[in-house]
């Protein structure tokens, strides 16, 4: 089974760490089995590798990381993806022997296969093999309801709907101290708050909507961006306004990860969401909102995307890897 990568709970900034932890720290892991069941019922899953037939701890784990046995990749992923499986077979056989059970294992490819390659029907659909955990859903689900409850948005009956109209705007502040590190404002216009903020608040007028989400992971920049919005008689929440009593606890005891999911869920809905072209959580909201807009040509600008939907600002045709390779 899969594993997630933990950023360090000291230093948010501190992302490969190397420290492994089971998926289900992020995701529904009965969702994704029984996924896997439905779609490939020959494929046979183990939850750790000792528990391979043949295999013991002992035994040596053969390390590849997947797109290092092709020799070039563009931007936008794999030019031929379609022969990476013989590549991988012949890579393979150096390793092969009658006698031994051999184990793969896989590093982590990010942004490097091109998911319309199998068609768009798959594209847009294959993401959904994962969930996020059932506690985060419920959470986000509480978020939206304290949300229609606290500013009289009558949500109740729209909870089923993709996209919820006249409700609120969606902001992706993406300020916090691992953007600005890795992505400096000297050197990353759209890095900056006081950029992020000026957009964000130009757009928000476009929204039927006076209410605005805001997701970060910074409450001392949601405070600044929240003075800045009442200039212009706009009101600010997030899910830590909304949600109280055991529903907030539940909250706060969650890592800084798993609380991003709920705000991500949360952003799904919004009226209308805008997010920075450096931000793949940006990126990962927006494309899978884009399902459901009508203007299909997205990715021609005037930002990196823009549709009726979502805006992700940046130079057009910037990031194209996100994209190309990001499963909505």
């Amino acid at each position: 089974m899969p594993q997630v990568i933990v950023r360090n709970a000291g230093d948010i900034s501190l992302i490969r760490t190397g420290e492994r932890i089971e998926m289900e720290y992020l995701f529904d892991v009965p969702h994704f089995v029984e996924s896997l069941r439905i779609s490939c019922p020959g494929l046979q899953l183990y939850s750790k590798t000792d528990d391979i037939p043949g295999h013991s701890g002992k035994t040596k784990l053969i390390s590849l990381l997947p797109e290092s046995i092709v020799s070039h990749i563009p931007k936008t992923g794999l030019s031929h993806p379609e022969e990476w499986r013989g590549t991988f077979h012949t890579w393979l056989e150096q390793y092969l022997s009658p006698d031994h059970i051999k184990v793969v294992e896989l590093g982590r490819s990010y942004l490097q296969y091109p998911i319309y390659s199998d068609g768009e029907g798959f594209a847009t659909s294959f993401g959904s093999i994962l969930k996020f955990r059932e506690d985060v859903r419920i959470l986000a689900t509480t978020t939206l309801r304290r949300l229609g409850e606290k500013f009289n948005l009558a949500l109740e009956d729209k909870m089923g709907e993709p996209i919820l109209k006249n409700a609120f705007f969606g902001a992706h502040l993406r300020t916090e101290k691992d953007a600005r590190e890795g992505w400096p404002a000297g050197d990353w216009k759209y890095s900056r708050f006081d950029i992020q903020t000026e957009l964000y608040l130009q757009q928000s007028a476009r929204s039927n909507t006076p209410l605005i989400y805001v997701a970060s992971g910074d409450l001392s920049e949601v405070a600044m961006f929240t003075e800045k919005a009442l200039a212009i008689n706009k009101t600010v929440t997030t899910k830590f306004s909304v949600l109280s009593g055991k529903d907030l606890e539940e909250l706060e005891a969650l890592a800084w990860d798993q609380q991003a999911l709920i705000d991500f869920l949360v952003m799904l809905k919004a009226s209308d969401f805008a997010g920075v072209g450096h931000s793949s959580f940006a990126w990962n909201i927006a494309l899978k909102r884009h399902l459901y807009a009508e203007e299909k040509n997205h990715l021609n600008g005037p930002q990196m995307l823009s549709d009726e939907l979502s805006q992700i600002y940046g130079i057009p045709r910037g990031y194209p890897e996100y994209a190309a390779c990001l499963w909505p």
